[in-house]
């Protein structure tokens, strides 16, 4: 607004015009009662076209008598969308860890066991909902060090350090089957952001202002991002916001069929990198200690 909005309503009135629209901001509709008192003493109709040119999206709804307006649409945030999501992920959990991995536990233990000693679970703290850290399990595919008892990061998938083992877990998605659990504890869900570790939300965070945002959710196993092939470490901005761009998109749209989505495309691009990977197979690289 500004000093000219004070006599738009009488120039209103003096050429016959009914309706005003006035677009304001959250800061200027303050002044709106003073605003309908001056149009209808002019007889004129007052309508506010609300300004939220500063937000991406925005979700209107009624509480009580009333109006609220969020300044993310979130479906999750609604009680029945959390229960529906908590349901599907229960169910599909136990299945997941009754028919599937009962009998691939003890296989795959037996074989990293076999590959390198050492634990045959990884247990990380990651960031879960609202920021809360949380205890993540995953299928243990880097070598470690038992005289020292530490770990050779492994800085991507094919890191020529991973014994054949963890390279074949994580390039097929083996090595998240362990977090089943953490779906069924209700620390994940099946369908969410990817979890990262308290130091590289720190890091993401002061990288893209809206990192934070995606930790309105439960992180998840598999996820839009993801899918989108925007996963592993970086610290370019502009792939950064590309990945918190699709955790908001995901967000700000969930539905059932969405997840169903996510989780029947996630199989089959497993299922197509597993077959590239039997084609192009090559003789595994060993490093000495």
């Amino acid at each position: 607004m500004d000093e000219n909005t004070d006599n738009i309503f009488s120039v209103a009135a003096q050429y016959g015009i009914k309706d005003v629209y006035l677009s304001l901001s959250l800061i200027e509709i303050k002044n709106i009662n003073n605003l309908m008192s001056e149009a209808e003493n002019q007889c004129v109709r007052l309508k506010l076209v609300p300004d939220f040119n500063s937000a991406s999206s925005y979700n209107v709804n009624s509480m009580a008598n009333f109006t609220v307006i969020t300044h993310r649409k979130d479906p999750l945030e609604t009680l029945p969308n959390r229960f529906k999501k908590r349901l599907f992920d229960i169910a599909l959990s136990s299945i997941v860890i009754i028919f599937i991995l009962s009998w691939l536990f003890p296989i795959l233990a037996i074989l990293i066991k076999i590959q390198n000693p050492g634990p045959i679970l990884l247990k990380q703290i990651r960031c879960g909902r609202n920021n809360k850290p949380f205890m993540c399990f995953s299928f243990r595919s880097i070598k470690i060090n038992v005289e020292n008892k530490t770990k050779q990061a492994a800085i991507g998938c094919y890191n020529v350090d991973a014994p054949a083992v963890g390279k074949f877990i994580r390039r097929t998605g083996l090595d998240k089957f362990p977090q089943f659990l953490n779906v069924l504890a209700g620390n994940m869900s099946i369908v969410g952001p990817k979890p990262h570790s308290i130091k590289h939300t720190e890091i993401y965070g002061a990288i893209e202002e809206q990192f934070m945002v995606r930790q309105f959710l439960k992180p998840g196993i598999i996820g839009w991002a993801q899918l989108k092939e925007f996963r592993g470490e970086t610290n370019q901005k502009s792939l950064i916001k590309k990945r918190i761009g699709h955790d908001i998109w995901y967000m700000e749209r969930w539905s059932e069929l969405l997840d169903l989505k996510i989780i029947w495309c996630t199989i089959a691009s497993r299922i197509q990198i597993k077959r590239k990977a039997m084609k192009t197979r090559k003789p595994t690289e060993y490093v000495t200690a």
